[in-house]
């Protein structure tokens, strides 16, 4: 397809190097982001469910993987590059601080007046400066496709982003403006298909909710009734699965025929055609967007909103809290690679970042045990058993 990410252009980086000569770049790519230590540490950062106890819920990496898988396969189906597709996928997620949103919330409040914090600039930070594996450069060194489905895979960034974000986005000629490749676009729906469908799972495996609860949903309802009157038996762990699997289903099919023909009737005839549209190429069909936002709705006011999410949520702010005025307070605490970034005289904007960026690569876990050796608190810390106050 004309409008597919396999021009030049789209595999340009900022400090040349030979191409691959085994790979693809934007396969090279992908493999440059699964090998960061932000990439592994997902393995131990919350999805849904903070510090889960459970093996079988989701962690940010496992949604991390059915994400890049879900992309693939949309932008496969698609004529679309996969590679580039997969790689704006496996990195959505690596600027995710410890505990989801909540943690993203904690931090963003904290860093007010010193540019902000949010996962999607963070990640962009983390690919283009604070991984430093590399002899020659900073970052990972990914391709400008790579780096401005990173930066816009959400569509144009609406809001001023903080001053070294805005940099990055000079220096590789990515503006504000204009959505990004439809690679992108599809990154960015596969990331809604996946947790909403993954979601919803994990809170019928947790008992959270029950499937009696999920039967009148638009999609699921009417294959629960089915499955019920042609299988009375069917066990609940599997009427589950057949639930959420015709879930995915649906929504990665009718993803596909939604973007077709809306790539049918504009007809683009290159990439920069579709970052001048006024809307996004890559979209479900009306009925079903309706149906989405119906889902959306059920699991904010049953799963996201709940009392006891409201508590863990207060329990997270207090911790990342202590977390990050205990180190910008005495900064000679922190680990000397960090200290070496601050220089002798850093202003309090230099300091905030480069905390909230210490504080954000932590682990849930690794986050509560600092606040309990921040606290002195001794034996089997959790979030579960960590005071509100005090």
């Amino acid at each position: 397809m004309p409008y597919a990410a396999y021009d030049r252009q789209s595999a340009k980086r900022a400090h040349a190097e030979d191409p691959p000569e085994d790979r693809t770049p934007f396969q090279q790519d992908c493999d440059r982001v699964v090998h960061t230590t932000a990439f592994r540490r997902l393995m131990h950062k919350t999805q849904v469910y903070y510090s889960p106890d459970s093996d079988h819920v989701r962690t940010r990496l496992t949604h991390t993987i059915e994400v890049s898988r879900a992309a693939r396969s949309v932008a496969t189906q698609l004529g679309l590059n996969p590679e580039l597709a997969e790689c704006i996928a496996l990195a959505h997620d690596l600027g995710h601080p410890p505990f989801g949103h909540a943690g993203e919330a904690t931090l963003n409040r904290l860093m007010k007046g010193h540019g902000g914090f949010e996962h999607n600039a963070q990640a962009l930070r983390i690919v283009t400066n604070l991984s430093r594996t590399y002899p020659d450069f900073d970052g990972l060194n990914l391709c400008l496709g790579s780096l401005e489905g990173i930066a816009k895979h959400n569509g144009p960034i609406h809001q001023p982003p903080s001053a070294d974000v805005a940099r990055i986005l000079q220096q590789n000629g990515i503006g504000h403006a204009g959505y990004p490749s439809a690679e992108a676009q599809v990154a960015a729906l596969a990331d809604d298909i996946a947790y909403n469908c993954h979601d919803l799972q994990d809170a019928l495996r947790t008992k959270l909710l029950t499937l009696e609860d999920v039967s009148s949903l638009p999609i699921i309802g009417p294959r629960y009734r089915a499955l019920q009157a042609s299988m009375p038996k069917l066990d609940s762990h599997r009427m589950m699965h057949a639930l959420v699997r015709t879930l995915f289903g649906t929504l990665m099919d009718d993803l596909v025929a939604g973007s077709a023909a809306i790539l049918a009737r504009l007809a683009p005839g290159s990439i920069e055609d579709i970052r001048q549209y006024d809307q996004g190429v890559i979209a479900f069909t009306g009925e079903t967007e309706e149906d989405l936002n119906a889902i959306r709705s059920f699991l904010a006011e049953h799963m996201y909103n709940t009392p006891e999410m409201d508590l863990y949520r207060g329990k997270i702010s207090r911790l990342l809290t202590i977390i990050f005025e205990h180190y910008t307070a005495d900064p000679d605490v922190l680990p000397e690679h960090w200290r070496a970034r601050l220089g002798t005289r850093p202003d309090s904007s230099l300091l905030a970042r480069t905390v909230a960026d210490y504080i954000s690569g932590m682990t849930d876990n690794f986050a509560i045990m600092t606040f309990a050796d921040i606290m002195g608190l001794a034996g089997n810390v959790s979030l579960m058993t960590l005071p509100l106050h005090g």
